[in-house]
């Protein structure tokens, strides 16, 4: 960067003081001038000059309006490092106060001109251009006194202090696929010629068209962002280059200087983390590392690829790589083609199998030894034996208690287990199984194909297949109890269990204690029970209104049976003290509960409607009778009988008003005899008439 003092001002300073005593007489009707003389770099840049006192005799300099509440002291000013202070800080206030000054811009001869300027204090200040020249602001009073103290000077040239900004440069670090990395870490170099052509020791000599030259170390430890981003400011004008000297993890080093060109000034601004160009010229580097990878191939015991497979990758110590979510960061199910993991960094893993495809054994952990060399092709093979058909059979069953054997239940939970080879269970010889408890206390798995005669492990693990000798749940201790044991030995015929059971020492949010209510359902025709094949269906409330339903519709299926018994489990409460209250009621397949505006062809009662429960009373019973009505004997037919003796057959019928009944033919027949009757009655008239 380079600087240049103030022309022709060296009294300059000490004549701003000598005004302020009155040591000198002003003028008022004279009129000066300011020249401000700059280096090339400023062309076009502006400057703008603020009248910031006025100058009399009789009181000295006096602010302007515009200065008067700044707060600056200008009456004692006694040496250049105060004057510069208060230049700097009138120029900050002046920009903040948006003050109106006379701005000019730096002409072709690289000066600003400022004329007719009566008596005062003055402040010359950038403005604009920055990218190119920055210029320190200058108090300038007019006049000043000659440095003999002769006379006042009321033309005056003079040459602000500045500096040019240097050059800048930003660096992208990404890989293959674009994404940023952070970490990565670099040496700046700049090239330098040796004008005798010797070299110092510790570096190398290159030869190109402008001589020997070599490469000088700036910084040796650069490290690029979290947005893969390296940003050097005020960079002298030459040759660079970056250098990588440590990749981030999981990637592959880049061995290539990137070089670069530092022409013309440029500056840089950050905007939500990235930074990017502000004005002049900015360099720009683009380095891209690629990522390791590991090829795993999974195949059969005759080389054939295994589809299918859900494998997942362990660290040097045997845990779980996680991401910060906690999910496995490299898991994967294999194809019939090598599965490819990208960004493992250098150092010794496990390929771990969690669950084998159908037909195929679960294989052994494989260890690997990954290299992030750029010439090094890294692969792993794991092989899975076919599956024979054995008859071995194991049921696993969780339970949840407290501390004092209660059973708990819970809304929703998942589980793990598998069997190993070993009493320390770290060799795990089965697939992953989820236990999944969803409102209850207890849940199994199977496990199947076991080999008769084998031992068997049982273990709880983790969703990956670690075993686990403790765990929490929301900050609340448990721990695994197998009370007969957890090895076990499968003979011929034999169907194994094992009960796992998780005791927990405190209750967690979502766990309560479990009760039992039995719901039992009673058929009766009259007062005799009453089987029939029909499904019915009850449902649980906590509200004596039916609104709040507990848990799913119960279905009661009495498949011919006049009674049956269904026992749901029910919650009662996170603490042993506390009493619940359970409501019972029939409904239809809907869920929708029968009331007396139901039109049933049978009579609902229930013994009691509503239960109330605790840890002390945690079971009851609720007893649904549906009664149908008795069958009634037809009753004997009123008419007479009346023998038909047109039949070809003996027998009787019986007057009715169903569709057999000939209806239409008794009143056809009741017709013509009062038609006959009417037609004799008016004959008899008619003759009687005659007779008279």
């Amino acid at each position: 960067m380079g600087k240049s003092g103030w022309k022709g001002v060296a009294g300059g300073v000490w004549m701003a003081s000598l005004l302020v005593l009155g040591g000198v007489s002003v003028q008022a009707q004279n009129e000066g001038s300011v020249v401000l003389q700059m280096p090339q770099e400023a062309v076009g840049a502006e400057v703008t000059l603020y009248t910031v006192a006025d100058y009399t005799d009789s009181e000295g300099y006096v602010f302007q309006d515009t200065f008067a509440e700044s707060g600056i002291v200008i009456t004692d000013l006694r040496d250049s490092l105060q004057m510069q202070a208060a230049a700097e800080s009138l120029a900050v206030y002046a920009v903040e106060q948006k003050v109106e000054g006379q701005k000019e811009q730096v002409s072709e001869r690289a000066e600003a001109r400022f004329e007719k300027l009566t008596p005062g204090l003055y402040l010359s200040a950038q403005t604009d251009g920055f990218q190119s020249v920055v210029l320190q602001p200058a108090l300038i009073p007019v006049p000043y006194l000659t440095e003999d103290g002769s006379g006042s000077v009321y033309d005056i040239v003079i040459s602000p202090k500045y500096s040019v900004p240097g050059g800048a440069v930003i660096a992208t670090k990404t890989d293959e696929s674009g994404t940023a990395l952070g970490q990565a870490h670099f040496v700046l170099q700049k090239k330098i010629y040796a004008a005798d052509g010797n070299v110092p020791d510790n570096a190398a000599a290159e030869l190109d068209e402008n001589g020997v030259f070599y490469w000088k170390d700036f910084d040796a430890d650069l490290v690029s962002n979290e947005n893969g981003q390296i940003v050097l400011s005020d960079l002298a004008m030459g040759v660079y280059r970056l250098k990588e000297t440590q990749a981030p993890s999981g990637c592959i080093l880049n061995t290539t200087p990137h070089e670069f060109v530092i022409e013309r000034p440029g500056t840089v601004v950050e905007a939500e983390g990235i930074y990017q160009e502000e004005s002049g010229a900015v360099a720009a580097v683009q380095i891209v590392n690629q990522r390791t990878t590991l090829r795993v191939h999974k195949v059969d015991g005759e080389g054939q690829p295994v589809a299918g497979a859900r494998l997942v990758v362990k660290d040097a110590d045997g845990q779980i790589i996680l991401d910060e979510n906690g999910n496995a960061k490299y898991s994967f199910v294999t194809t019939d083609q090598p599965y490819e993991l990208k960004g493992l960094a250098a150092g010794e893993y496990y390929i771990s199998e969690l669950e084998a495809p159908d037909g195929y054994t679960v294989a052994q952990d494989v260890k690997l030894t990954l290299s992030d060399a750029a010439d090094t092709v890294n692969e792993v093979t794991m092989v899975d034996e076919r599956q024979e058909e054995t008859p071995g059979r194991l049921i696993v069953t969780k339970e949840l208690c407290d501390l004092n054997g209660e059973r708990l239940m819970v809304e929703d939970a998942l589980f793990y287990v598998a069997l190993f080879a070993d009493a320390e269970r770290q060799n795990r010889i089965s697939d992953v199984e989820t236990l999944h408890c969803q409102h209850g206390s207890s849940t199994s798995v199977t496990f199947d194909n076991l080999e008769v005669g084998r031992k068997y492990y049982v273990g709880e693990t983790d969703a990956f297949g670690n075993h686990i000798e403790s765990g929490l749940y929301e900050d609340c201790l448990f721990v695994p109890e197998y009370p007969d044991g957890y090895e076990i030995s499968l003979t011929e015929g034999q169907e194994g269990s094992i009960v796992l059971r998780n005791v927990f020492h405190e209750i967690p949010h979502g766990y309560y204690y479990e009760g039992e209510l039995t719901i039992t359902k009673k058929v009766l025709k009259g007062s005799v029970p009453y089987g029939i094949d029909q499904v019915f269906y009850a449902a649980v409330y906590t509200d004596k209104n039916y609104t709040e339903q507990y848990g799913e519709l119960i279905m009661l299926d009495m498949d011919g049976a006049d009674t049956l018994s269904v026992t749901v489990p029910v919650s009662l409460g996170a603490a042993p003290d506390v009493e619940v209250v359970y409501y019972v009621a029939e409904t239809d397949k809907n869920g929708k509960v029968y009331d007396r505006a139901s039109r049933l062809e049978f009579a609902v009662s229930l013994d009691k409607t509503s239960v109330r429960m605790s840890s002390v009373n945690s079971s009851e019973e609720v007893t649904i009778t549906n009664t149908y009505p008795e069958e009634t004997k037809e009753s004997e037919p009123e008419n007479p009988v009346v023998e038909n003796k047109n039949s070809t057959h003996t027998g009787s019928s019986t007057v009715r008003t169903g569709d057999e009944t000939p209806i239409m033919e008794y009143l056809f027949a009741l017709g013509a005899a009062l038609v006959l009757s009417l037609l004799l009655v008016m004959w008899k008239i008619g003759r009687k008439a005659k007779e008279q």
